[in-house]
């Protein structure tokens, strides 16, 4: 989404009109925009306008922290612009290396950007006896008329504006984007012709969000005019701006607050009833004692949607899946947007905002490959991810059952077929033979020194976690110790809960004790009662040693 992409051109008009939709904009250079992801950096049209008057404050540097706020959203702006010096030489930094997500500095733009907006609210006053403060109300007037002039065209000539940039875009499309062309001209053309015929109405009157965004401009720009000529007194146009920013942010957003029909949520759909009824494991059945371990095992389902995936069911099913309201059905049969915790499945990676990164790069690691991904076909992308190594990565990582939408091969067994609601797209359920436990006992191990980036590609090359583990090393002590499987070797659960594992193990030599949770610093784990060191484990898990013989081993994370 474009949320998750650097700041583009639609971004920065997010912040003017947070209610612009174009369908497919990934096809318009710098433009990728959807209904909601361009308004991440929206704050109100009287904000916007407050901050615009603020920069009239005089001794700005008097006035507390303002100047440290305005550089603040200006500069975390500017860290949000891809391929930038400045963001890779920050991002280059500890700690701050770990929010490489662009939008994740929404938050601080957001923030100071209201703050250097409060000051402007404050300091009104400076503004209405400046110099030029009426030049820069009648500018914002033209500006506003241009606005409802190119409304009132693109009304008027909304179809002729549509087939002209509609013929620009199909003369063009092929030497833009070479590698996508792996589709019938038609469908392209169609993905044109929407695309124009969204951007045009976007600006007509015609879209009731554009005369809503419009009205909204001109009740700011009014209210400001008025607060200029003195028809209302400084101490109400103050209490007023708060009323009005209020009320314009609450009509912007009420639509996004619109959640999905009840059908969607009420019931589950026939996937997760699928994996409840062959898999009797979920998170009410925790914690789970010894009686209950012999028949549930955790494990974790992954969703494979790779990028090329909405264009070819699109074409194939001769269904528009960019249309949110379509593409809404899709993503709950795949238990996909963390839905997945809705319906209580536990699931490897979901989009989640604080994610940690050596999750997020196992995730791209088993989706994508290899960085050269974006040249493939999609064909290529699936018999990648399908490979025997890849699917041992998914098993190492606890996962056994894949969702797709696509028909997959490889090794992996295809156990049930579903149908995404309204839209009747189905939905296939995949077995992982590969699948390793949540918790086991390693056969082979091997040491691995403490760079990420080594590490992350010596798991490419692991043909069989079963029966090899991958150990961050974290001295050169380590290196002497091995792990000697026995045939007799055995594991019994004695409980398991969210935070918490206790095992009773049996064995004859020392063994590395593998458990599928990932090696947050806070965790801890004991060995009849002593603590002990946790390796990571295959980049991302916990291992732990245990000695001969008969143990109680627990791993627990602080509540």
């Amino acid at each position: 989404t474009a949320a998750n992409m650097p700041t583009t051109i639609a971004h920065l008009i997010g912040m003017i009109n947070p209610r612009i939709e174009v369908f497919y904009a990934e096809s318009l250079p710098w433009f990728q925009v959807g209904s909601f992801e361009s308004s991440f950096l929206f704050i109100g049209m009287l904000p916007l306008i407050l901050i615009g008057t603020s920069l009239f404050i005089k001794n700005k540097k008097r006035e507390g922290h303002f100047l440290f706020f305005l550089f603040l959203s200006i500069f975390s702006l500017l860290l949000t612009v891809n391929h930038s010096p400045l963001f890779w030489i920050f991002h280059k930094l500890p700690i701050l290396s770990w929010f490489r997500g662009y939008w994740k500095w929404s938050f601080i733009i957001i923030f100071s950007l209201s703050l250097v907006a409060g000051y402007g609210l404050d300091r009104i006053k400076s503004f209405f006896q400046g110099v030029n403060q009426r030049f820069i109300v009648k500018l914002l007037w033209v500006v506003m008329g241009c606005a409802i002039a190119l409304a009132i065209l693109a009304t008027i000539y909304e179809k002729q504006l549509t087939s002209l940039i509609s013929d620009v875009g199909k003369g063009t499309y092929r030497s833009a984007f070479p590698r996508q062309l792996a589709r019938s001209e038609e469908y392209y053309h169609h993905i044109i012709d929407k695309t124009a015929a969204s951007l045009v109405h976007n600006t007509s009157f015609r879209n009731t969000t554009s005369v809503l965004v419009l009205s909204l401009w001109i009740i700011s720009i009014t209210f400001l005019s008025m607060g200029l000529s003195g028809l209302i007194s400084l101490s109400k146009w103050r209490q007023y701006a708060v009323i009005v920013t209020l009320v314009g942010s609450v009509t912007v957003w009420i639509n996004f607050l619109k959640g999905p029909p009840m059908d969607y949520i009420k019931k589950p759909p026939e996937t997760a009833q699928f994996l409840h009824g062959v898999e009797t494991y979920n998170s009410t059945l925790l914690p789970l004692d010894g009686s209950k371990a012999s028949f549930i095992t955790p494990y974790r389902i992954f969703i494979y949607t790779p990028d090329q995936y909405l264009s070819v069911l699109s074409e194939k099913y001769k269904i528009d899946l960019v249309e949110n309201k379509n593409r809404q059905w899709l993503t709950r049969a795949l238990l996909d947007d963390n839905l997945n915790l809705l319906f209580d499945i536990d699931t490897f990676y979901n989009h989640q905002a604080l994610a940690l990164r050596r999750l997020v790069n196992l995730y791209y690691l088993a989706v994508r490959q290899n960085s050269n991904v974006g040249s493939l076909n999609l064909a290529e992308n699936i018999e990648r991810f399908v490979s025997d190594d890849n699917l041992h990565l998914l098993g190492a990582l606890n996962i056994k059952y894949i969702l797709s939408p696509l028909e997959l091969g490889g090794k992996l067994k295809k156990v049930f077929v579903a149908e995404a609601s309204q839209i009747k797209i189905p939905i296939f359920i995949y077995k992982n033979p590969f699948v390793l436990p949540r918790w086991y006992l390693a056969n082979k191990i091997r040491w691995t020194d403490s760079n990420e980036q080594k590490w992350l590609e010596s798991l490419r090359y692991v043909h069989n976690f079963t029966k090899e583990t991958i150990l961050e090393k974290n001295s050169e002590d380590n290196i002497s110790l091995i792990s000697i499987p026995d045939a007799n070797d055995k594991i019994e659960t004695q409980f398991y809960t969210h935070g918490k594992l206790r095992l009773k193990t049996r064995t004859k030599n020392y063994r590395f004790l593998v458990f599928s949770e990932s090696a947050q610093p806070s965790w801890r784990a004991r060995i009849n009662g002593i603590g002990v060191p946790i390796h990571t484990a295959n980049y991302l898990y916990q291992s732990v040693r245990i000695p001969p013989g008969e143990n109680i081993v627990e791993f627990s994370y602080p509540k």
